[in-house]
């Protein structure tokens, strides 16, 4: 508009489709579910990360929210960034691993679960990933730990397991609890947004000015990368965790 240009308009039509496409699909997404449900365990037991003795499930507010921060670069950085690399996989999947290494050793549970956040744009669509709309989901990723693996395997089982979520993400998640108990009680969104390039080649700078985030779970873990860095925050229930 500043160089006197139209812009050329054109229609979207990638979230129509997508709707088309849960409805045509949804036969394969549900005996997906259908095959995952029956291997959830009960939600993780997570008092001992507790400060007091409480029903999670009795729980569906958060009214008083803390955070804290915690950035890994230099060094630290450049080392998880290689191995990654090497092995493969992408930063989103080594944050998972780590939060529901956390999750076992404080529940002492062969299996662990918690929620996900999922683009849910890898779908056959043309044109979603340019998309204007709402696509994403929360879904619960499920890793059950076999101390006979090595680190490299369970994190390579990890990111396959996240690519068949994001293949089978239009699922509502309260069809996937039972008996009005949740699955998860803590969950991790890896914040991916993506950095284009103007005309002149430059690249465009986003600053993200205020933010109001509301969780109803007792722990949400936020991830993204930062100028060489990854920094992890950790919002928390300050009702239940000092």
């Amino acid at each position: 508009l500043l160089d006197g240009n139209s812009p050329r308009i054109e229609e979207d039509k990638a979230y129509v489709e997508s709707q088309k496409y849960y409805l045509t699909d949804n036969n394969d997404c549900y005996q997906f579910w259908q095959k995952e449900k029956l291997q959830f365990n009960p939600s993780n037991d997570l008092r001992f990360m507790l400060d007091q003795e409480v029903d999670l499930n009795a729980i569906n507010v958060i009214d008083k929210t803390g955070e804290r921060q915690k950035v890994i670069d230099g060094i630290a950085y450049s080392n998880l960034k290689a191995v990654v690399e090497k092995l493969g996989i992408t930063l989103n999947t080594a944050v998972q691993f780590a939060w529901h290494k956390l999750l076992s050793f404080y529940s002492s549970e062969q299996q662990t679960i918690a929620g996900i956040t999922v683009s849910g744009r890898e779908l056959p669509i043309e044109g979603i990933e340019t998309s204007v709309g709402n696509y994403i989901n929360t879904l619960p990723l499920a890793i059950n730990w076999n101390k006979e693996q090595s680190i490299s395997k369970q994190l390579q089982d990890i990111q396959q397991k996240i690519a068949e979520l994001n293949h089978h993400s239009y699922v509502p998640l309260a069809k996937l609890q039972s008996n009005d108990e949740r699955l998860f009680h803590s969950f991790v969104v890896f914040e991916n947004y993506p950095i284009d390039t103007d005309a002149s080649g430059g690249t465009l700078k986003f600053q993200l000015h205020s933010t109001s985030e509301k969780s109803n779970y007792p722990i949400t873990i936020l991830a993204y990368e930062k100028q060489q860095s990854l920094v992890l925050r950790m919002v928390y229930s300050e009702n239940l965790i000092d």
